[in-house]
């Protein structure tokens, strides 16, 4: 890369994400902030800091506006993100569709895609970009996703603790060493370069997932943001990417919320000094896509 990158995907999925597991009062709670306040104050901070961000949105989304169901249907919502500059609606498959789950197959996967790429194109939006829930990567899909004109997918971070299981399945170690690594130093900034595939799509890993506030971990809070603050600068020294994700609704309600778009806030406000002394960009899927394919 000329110099860095800065790249941001968000898991649009509301309560489909939650389809195999009762929904909890208090993921209801969220979800709800996530609509009425999450989405709006963070497009208000991705303009303020010029952000570009991939939206990785269940088709069934589309489906409504909310007033019928405000935690299944949002397309209030995504008209908000696509009024917002820079921004990328993406795909994370038409029914939150997981690759490594026991029982389905290729062919069950392509009509998910295909309904959830048609569903967008029906509303304007043409679909280069996916991410794959629950960050289940089935390589054995990339192709099914390039025949429906996807151009680049989320991959995982290169690390034992981060690699996706058939099944779903993750050992107790796995998410242990996933919590430790978010605060201190274990698997490496996961700042990356990329280089156009010889085939397929492009990979574009995760670098680190946005851990939400948790009160009993609060007094390590300085570390967490110290552990990406330092990965942001590495990337942005050595013209690397850097990929932070997560769900809107991990901004939580009330005084979480406030304490998660505060800690969003100093993210945001070192990419804008990164910017002004390294050069970093942010890009999104999309546009890092493209320009990849074209310098190479």
């Amino acid at each position: 890369m000329e110099r860095g990158v800065f790249t941001i995907s968000l898991d649009f999925e509301l309560a489909w994400g939650m389809e195999e597991k009762p929904l909890s009062p208090s993921f209801q709670q969220k979800m709800l902030w996530e609509v009425q306040k999450g989405i709006p104050t963070m497009l208000e901070l991705f303009k303020k800091h010029k952000i570009h961000a991939t939206w990785a949105t269940v088709g069934l989304l589309f489906s409504g506006n909310g007033k019928e169901d405000p935690l299944r249907y949002a397309m209030t919502s995504i008209k908000s993100i696509l009024s917002c500059p820079n921004q990328e609606i993406g795909t994370h498959t038409f029914t939150h569709y997981c690759c490594l789950a026991d029982g389905q197959d290729k062919d069950d996967f392509a009509s998910d895609l295909k309904n959830a790429v048609g569903i967008a194109r029906r509303n304007g939006i043409k679909i280069k970009s996916i991410v794959f829930p629950h960050n289940q990567v089935n390589e054995e899909y990339l192709q099914i996703c390039q025949k429906e004109g996807i151009t680049a997918f989320r991959g995982n971070p290169q690390s034992w603790m981060y690699e996706a299981r058939k099944g779903g399945k993750e050992p107790l170690f796995c998410r242990l060493g996933r919590l430790a690594d978010s605060y201190i130093n274990i698997s490496g900034h996961n700042a990356f370069d990329l280089k156009k595939p010889s085939a397929g799509i492009l990979n574009i890993p995760a670098s680190r997932f946005f851990r939400p506030y948790d009160r009993f971990l609060a007094f390590f809070e300085p570390l967490k943001l110290r552990r990406i603050l330092s990965d942001m600068k590495y990337a942005a020294k050595n013209n690397l990417v850097y990929h932070l994700w997560w769900h809107p609704y991990n901004l939580g309600a009330g005084r979480e919320f406030k304490k998660n778009v505060q800690f969003l806030r100093e993210i945001l406000s070192y990419f804008s000094e990164l910017s002004l002394k390294y050069g970093m960009e942010s890009l999104n899927m999309g546009e890092l896509t493209n320009k990849v394919t074209a310098n190479d």
